[in-house]
């Protein structure tokens, strides 16, 4: 399952609080998530970050540390920006898979771990370009429109199968 993209995100949380090495970037995953991702998961992000400029790394005896650049803190700071965006989209968002697999509580639905990590990859392209088209510019009200429209989709989706 595709991670990279929701890990890449709460890589540059994390190391917006400070320089971590990898080992210490996946302590802080697993803390944050539940279950500690995969060094297969971790340092690709980390490779793919630093290519893109966002982070920089250094090697600091055994171990390598990785830190934001200034690139980084700026598009950690924009991320922050979109925050009730994305608690708003996941918020219904919730309620859909919820409704789909018949969840009565939506602490079911936060602890269920195959449902999370299927979410995780769904959602990871999908985040990366709602932040895409934020830095593009685009209206809340348009990016809002196409999301209800996925929203009502899914619900659609829903109702068809417990039909059935």
């Amino acid at each position: 399952m595709e991670r990279k993209g929701l890990i890449s995100l709460l890589i540059l949380k994390i190391l917006s609080e400070g320089e971590a090495s990898g080992y210490d970037i996946m302590k802080k995953c697993g803390e944050v998530v539940g279950k500690k991702p995969s060094p297969g998961t971790v340092y690709p992000a980390l490779r793919s970050l630093e290519r893109g400029g966002l982070i920089r790394s250094k090697k600091s005896g055994r171990r390598r540390v990785y830190r934001l650049t200034e690139l980084g803190v700026e598009y950690s700071e924009r991320t922050k920006k979109l925050k009730s965006a994305y608690m708003a989209w996941l918020e219904n968002l919730a309620k859909v898979v919820g409704h789909l697999f018949n969840m009565e509580k939506e602490k079911e639905f936060v602890s269920n771990e195959e449902i999370h990590w299927y979410l995780v990859a769904k959602l990871s392209p999908l985040a990366k370009e709602i932040v895409r088209l934020k830095e593009a510019r685009v209206r809340d009200d348009e990016i809002d429109y196409v999301l209800k429209d996925a929203v009502e989709k899914l619900r659609g989706l829903a109702r068809r199968n417990s039909a059935m």
